[in-house]
């Protein structure tokens, strides 16, 4: 796994006042030169979701990815895949030796030529269980295996004990985790918090953990790299954040506002790399993005950037490595809620891109600068002397222009990113990478910073590995999530 974090040898590094970029599930927030982990759901993490090539089926409740095959569970069968998408096996009774009510198979997972099922007798009217199994499959023919399965229904307790939707393997390969699908009681009802621990050589029920806040319909479970992914019915995923030293369950990303209008079921992390089900069909791939503006979102929808206090008045850059979804007028990159007209920046419908202080102090590109769905990487610097604001306006190495006039009120509330104040259009944008710098780079280094490799070469990357024990509050937390970091659950 690797992390971005600033490289302490990039010239710049000093300059930095605030970043936002990310490892593609750990958010990160480099601020004032200390790394810190956001807190909350993270706007500028969204992500959308993408077909995986060569694998379509019609299978909706679990999936795993191996590193040869795809495994799939549907309601009443457990399927198998090559990658380029063929079914090579398929089990259409694995209730065999079972309970006889039981009926639905949830989320999977296959470790050391098993492939393990989360099982029940599913009462959609009453969300509820009374026998939950841990089905056990051959890998290689998807038969039964030895044991077939573990029977944890002593855990099972009407609407509000296990029903068996997720099962995953914990982080250390000692337990198997097996959780509950519950909608109707609400997010903080602690039905929908609980994940149960069994013991993967025997099936021995060693407890459940209690997440810090609850989640409606949780329909998948993994765990990789010290952290816990959940997949909610309602399009979202979930996962463990630390912070300092308290791990936050926090949204990572919802599916729908980027117009992938599904449910999603199952969840698979595997090398890196997270997996899902779009329902009805075929995997998709959970793709880290990073900042995600969307026009439908309406006016004053937008994510700041910086607060006035992370900002030097007297002068700054901004880096900004950006794609627009569309064109029109007016799509929204930089603004500010103050003033509708002053300290901002924005693209017209024939590829224009604007930069302005106030209207005496703009820069405005030649049409066809910008298209839409291409990657680029702007800057936007400010110099005020002591009764002018000299401009910049950079575009991939290349100036597109510098303008000087009467200095104005900088804006009291920052800067956000794809529109704030209700005077403007919103954003259709997503955002990358971004950067604020307390100077205004010059002609030099904006040739250097505004390509893709100048951002690239901000970053060093690093394996991802837990930061140093310190007495971990619940060991068996740490065992859970296999990091050494200190963990505290709480209660949401």
């Amino acid at each position: 796994m690797i992390i971005k974090t600033l490289d302490p040898q990039s010239p710049l590094y000093s300059s930095v006042n605030r970043a936002l970029f990310g490892h593609p599930f750990l958010p990160q927030m480099y601020d004032s030169g200390a790394l810190e982990t956001a807190v909350g759901l993270q706007p500028w993490h969204y992500a959308v979701t993408t077909g995986v090539t060569g694998a379509t089926w019609s299978a909706d409740q679990g999936i795993h990815k191996s590193d040869e095959y795809w495994f799939a569970a549907d309601t009443t069968t457990l399927e198998k895949y090559n990658f380029s998408g063929d079914k090579v096996e398929e089990n259409s009774n694995p209730f065999a030796g079972m309970g006889s009510v039981v009926d639905h198979c949830g989320d999977i997972f296959e470790h050391n030529g098993i492939v393990y099922v989360a099982i029940c007798d599913w009462d959609g009217d009453n969300q509820s269980a009374t026998e939950v199994y841990i089905g056990m499959y051959n890998s290689s023919d998807l038969s039964p295996a030895s044991p077939a399965f573990f029977d944890v229904s002593a855990q099972a307790s009407g609407t509000s004990g296990l029903n068996g939707s997720g099962v995953a393997l914990n982080g250390d390969g000692t337990e198997i985790l097996v959780c509950s699908y519950y909608r109707g009681g609400g997010v903080t009802d602690a039905r929908t918090k609980e994940i149960y621990r069994y013991a993967l050589a025997d099936g021995a029920y060693i407890g459940k953990l209690t997440l810090p806040v609850g989640v409606e319909g949780i329909q998948g479970i993994a765990v990789g790299d010290g952290l816990l992914f959940l997949a909610s019915h309602d399009s979202e995923i979930y996962g463990t954040i630390k912070v300092n030293d308290l791990t936050t369950l926090v949204q990572l990303t919802s599916i729908d506002p980027i117009d992938f209008s599904t449910k999603i079921e199952g969840v698979c992390y595997k090398d890196g790399r997270l997996f899902s089900h779009a329902l009805y069909g075929s995997p998709v791939e959970v793709t880290p993005l990073g900042v995600i503006i969307g026009k439908r979102s309406g006016k004053g929808s937008a994510f700041q950037i910086a607060a006035s206090d992370q900002l030097n008045v007297s002068e700054g850059t901004i880096l900004l490595n950006v794609s627009l979804f569309s064109l029109y007028n007016y799509n929204s990159l930089i603004d500010n809620i103050n003033a509708s007209n002053d300290w901002e920046s924005w693209v017209y419908d024939d590829g224009r891109i604007a930069w302005r202080t106030n209207s005496g102090n703009s820069i405005i590109s030649s049409s066809g600068t910008i298209s839409a769905n291409t990657d680029y990487v702007i800057g936007f610097t400010w110099d005020r002397g002591a009764s002018t604001t000299t401009i910049k306006l950079w575009l991939d190495g290349a100036s597109l222009g510098t303008s000087t006039g009467s200095n104005n009120t900088f804006p009291a509330d920052g800067f956000s990113l794809g529109g704030a104040n209700d005077g403007n259009d919103s954003g259709d944008l997503w955002a990358k990478d971004i950067f604020v710098l307390d100077r205004a780079l010059n002609d030099t280094e904006l040739g250097v910073y505004t390509t893709a490799v100048g951002v690239a070469s901000l970053y060093s990357t690093s394996p991802f590995t837990p930061e140093p024990v310190n007495t971990p509050i619940n060991p068996s937390i740490t065992s859970l999530l296999a990091t050494s970091a200190r963990l505290n659950w709480e209660q949401g």
